[in-house]
């Protein structure tokens, strides 16, 4: 049992240490954003959870990110209604709005839903921006938060010999 939580907290300092890249890390981040403000009785959001689980970005990224971005997504509900409503009623789309409400799938998206589709509007808009940031948040802060961290017993345990070896810089 103890070896099991040993090598959890492991695999949890390795993901919060930063042991994919920091483009994985800031990917992982905006997907969640996508995923945080999308309702979760869409397809979208299962899609893009399925999107996630097939490339590489850094899971726990992603993970506390829709978590945040859920909480956050509630209190943007008024906003993104009204943003679905106006791309619902564009005229120069209403064809293409009956069209796919017409194919077999597409309905479970509910993108009829003007919460749904405001939603991942603005998800999409905000991916790449939501992305540039995390990025250069990390690349700034990642390096203070590992000296502040290697100061702690617990964290140089669960780090390992070789891993402390190559963060001081020498041989194990």
């Amino acid at each position: 049992m103890f070896l099991f939580l040993y090598r959890m907290f492991r695999l949890l300092l390795a993901a919060i240490r930063g042991s994919d890249s920091p483009q994985q890390i800031a990917f992982g981040v905006a997907l969640g954003l996508v995923i945080g403000l999308i309702p979760k009785d869409s397809l979208f959001a299962y899609l893009f959870c399925l999107f996630v689980f097939a490339t590489s970005v850094n899971l726990l990224a992603a993970s506390l990110s829709t978590l945040f971005f859920s909480w956050l997504g509630s209190f943007l509900d008024p906003i993104s209604h009204q943003i679905g409503l106006f791309v619902l009623s564009l005229e120069s789309l209403e064809s293409t709005w009956i069209w796919l409400y017409q194919q077999p799938i597409i309905p479970w998206t509910r993108f009829n839903n003007t919460v749904v589709l405001g939603s991942l509007v603005v998800g999409l808009i905000l991916l790449f921006p939501v992305y540039l940031s995390a990025k250069i948040i990390y690349l700034k802060c990642a390096p203070g938060v590992s000296r502040w961290l290697i100061r702690f017993w617990i964290y140089r345990q669960l780090l390992g010999r070789r891993k402390m070896a190559e963060f001081v810089g020498v041989e194990p």
